[in-house]
């Protein structure tokens, strides 16, 4: 343990020899079209980028139903600019496709893949992250978005019977019927019934909505 004089400095030399592996128990995995650890498999579509599988391996549930992640677009061409009085946008249009998957890194203490989608001049990148103990799935998107008179929502088909809604909100939480209207929410939302479901955080985004069986979330 190095020692420092009060109001003082000291120097110190590193010198690197030799790389030493480091040992984790359980490391998480990033290979082809698949990213897993000890609680989740994820697996992608190579095709469309979607998550196709997300399992979760302590209960051998799998959460989706259809591909989970999309990039979706609406059409908003009718609505004024803040879109007055409209409360749902279900025109769907087209999707994100052209997918590109492959693998960021490959370590002890955290694996990465990049799914890589477009629409015309529109880039989607999404960075999947897993940790060696997280039943969490972390993602960075980073979007170049160029259509016009469009909405473009992330979409989460959940395999999930007659579920609930929760939004996150200041100081608390509200559940609401899944009827697919937008809500304005903190930053999470989730869909959920008794038998499980799945939860969306994000640190930007707060429109949120839910149809039957498929969380949403506007980018």
């Amino acid at each position: 343990m190095a020692k420092l004089p009060a109001y003082g400095y000291r120097t110190y030399y590193i010198y690197h020899k030799l790389e030493k592996e480091v040992a984790v128990d359980d490391a998480p995995r990033a290979e082809g079209c698949v990213l897993e650890n000890k609680y989740l498999r994820i697996e992608f579509d190579p095709k469309n980028g979607g998550i196709s599988r997300l399992l979760d391996k302590r209960t051998g549930r799998v959460c989706n139903d259809g591909p989970m992640g999309q990039a979706v677009l609406y059409d908003d061409s009718a609505h004024d600019t803040w879109a007055h009085k409209v409360f749902t946008f279900d025109d769907e249009v087209e999707r994100f496709v052209n997918a590109q998957v492959r693998v960021l890194e490959n370590g002890p203490i955290r694996a990465a893949i990049r799914v890589s989608t477009t629409h015309g001049a529109s880039v989607l990148h999404q960075d999947y992250y897993l940790y060696p103990e997280s039943d969490s799935l972390e993602v960075d998107c980073r979007l170049f978005f160029a259509d016009r008179l469009r909405i473009l929502r992330l979409c989460f088909p959940t395999a999930t019977a007659d579920p609930k809604v929760t939004y996150g909100m200041s100081f608390g939480h509200i559940t609401k019927k899944a009827d697919g209207k937008e809500n304005p929410a903190q930053c999470w939302a989730a869909l959920w019934s008794e038998e499980g479901g799945i939860a969306v955080a994000c640190d930007s985004k707060y429109s949120f909505s839910a149809k039957g069986n498929e969380l949403r979330m506007i980018i």
